[in-house]
């Protein structure tokens, strides 16, 4: 079994497709670099100066004990489905004493903040329509912005949390009936957000996101987290 080390390098909330032509099979001692603003998927991830992009394509590899993956500093990566990382062997190996750790890291320099792995949804201004008094609505799964997480269908759709500029609103209700003060909302966990606001939520807050309730990070049977 390969152990993930979780080290508290990943700060805060805790999209390309796998482009290579199979898995990566890390092995013992091999590093791969994320840099969600320089990188590419394109790249084999192996220097900084050719590091992936997405949480996707870490998800797309098998890594072996000794393995170890950097996320530079100073950067978000959002998620548009679980960060999952799975093990070489498939988990059908008993844990060995002398395994090495699958370490997941920052890479940086040290005065810049650490990397963090966002869920959180930029919701596209253009997107919010009238659903009668005081109601709103915005489709999470298409009105997005590119820098915010895209995790679609139920669990997109199924919104914990709202961040409206720097405030988090959590009042969630049971229907969009029930949204009666300001900045109640209801998410009907197939598609659409329902906001009470007394104008287009565009107009009162430069920014809102949306938290999806999804799980950021999964460990198939053959990596054990500690």
């Amino acid at each position: 079994m390969t152990t993930l080390t979780r080290r508290g390098v990943i700060a805060g909330t805790l999209a390309a497709p796998w482009l290579g032509s199979g898995p990566v099979m890390a092995a013992e001692g091999d590093v791969f670099y994320v840099d969600a603003l320089a990188g590419s998927d394109a790249n084999d991830g192996r220097s900084p100066e050719r590091p992936w992009r997405t949480t996707e394509k870490v998800s797309a590899g098998s890594y072996r004990p000794g393995a170890t993956i950097l996320f530079r500093r100073g950067r978000t990566f959002p998620l548009s489905a679980t960060l999952r990382l799975k093990s070489v062997t498939g988990g059908h190996r008993q844990l060995a004493r002398n395994d090495a750790p699958v370490t997941i890291a920052a890479y940086g320099s040290s005065g810049e903040p650490l990397p963090r792995i966002s869920s959180w949804k930029v919701l596209d201004p253009a997107g919010w329509m009238s659903f009668g008094p005081n109601l709103w609505r915005i489709d999470v799964n298409a009105a997005l912005l590119p820098e915010g997480g895209q995790t679609q269908g139920r669990d997109g759709a199924n919104i914990g949390r709202l961040l409206v500029d720097d405030a988090i609103k959590t009042v969630k209700k049971r229907s969009a009936a029930d949204l009666v003060a300001d900045w109640d909302y209801y998410s009907d966990q197939e598609r659409f957000l329902y906001v009470f606001s007394r104008d287009n939520p565009k107009d009162r807050a430069a920014t809102i996101k949306a938290s999806p309730n999804v799980r950021m990070l999964a460990l198939d049977s053959g990596i054990a987290a500690r």
